[in-house]
């Protein structure tokens, strides 16, 4: 289960040879199209670029007004995630809950349908944690968008969400709402 979400997250992705459909629309298009945030476990940054760059390659493929206003909305994430200052960084120079941040606004930046977060927590020192766990509350009301996360901690489990989907072994254990 868990491979196939990251997958269909990255990548076109046919299961079985049907499509995978969100909002009435197939998830079968470039990555640029898709209006989908990822944020992986390992950060999945471009070490050649710098903060800045990493966080405008979620901004590829838009032009005029659309890219002006994730523009806008990258200075403002930076800003409000605390790592403004590490533009000119590249990955190698930032810690783990920094790298994280930075994951997250790439995905952030475009705004997209619907957020996909596999354990973003996890490599994280307590105080961070909570602080990020705090941000992560706040975004499905705030975006009006759905999150959807995966995680093995219990503590996080309530994280972002209003329905849980508890799944053991491939298969549904409870529904909670």
């Amino acid at each position: 289960m868990r491979g196939r979400f990251a997958a269909a997250g990255r990548r076109p992705h046919r299961p079985g040879g049907r499509p995978i459909f969100w909002a009435a629309a197939g998830i079968n298009l470039p990555a640029a199209r898709r209006k989908v945030g990822f944020v992986f476990q390992a950060y999945a940054l471009f070490e050649h670029l710098t903060v800045w760059g990493n966080v405008l390659y979620g901004l590829r493929g838009l032009r005029g007004d659309e890219k002006e206003a994730g523009l806008r909305r990258a200075e403002g994430l930076m800003a409000r995630f605390g790592i403004g200052h590490l533009r000119d960084r590249f990955p190698a120079q930032l810690s783990g809950g920094e790298r994280q941040r930075v994951a997250l606004i790439r995905a952030l930046v475009r705004h997209p349908a619907v957020l996909l977060l596999d354990e973003p927590l996890a490599a994280l020192h307590r105080g961070l944690r909570e602080q990020l766990r705090r941000e992560l509350q706040e975004l499905p009301a705030e975006w009006r968008i759905p999150v959807v996360l995966v995680t093995h901690c219990c503590c996080e489990e309530r994280l972002a969400t209003r329905v849980l989907r508890p799944v053991r072994s491939g298969g549904t254990v409870s529904w909670t709402a």
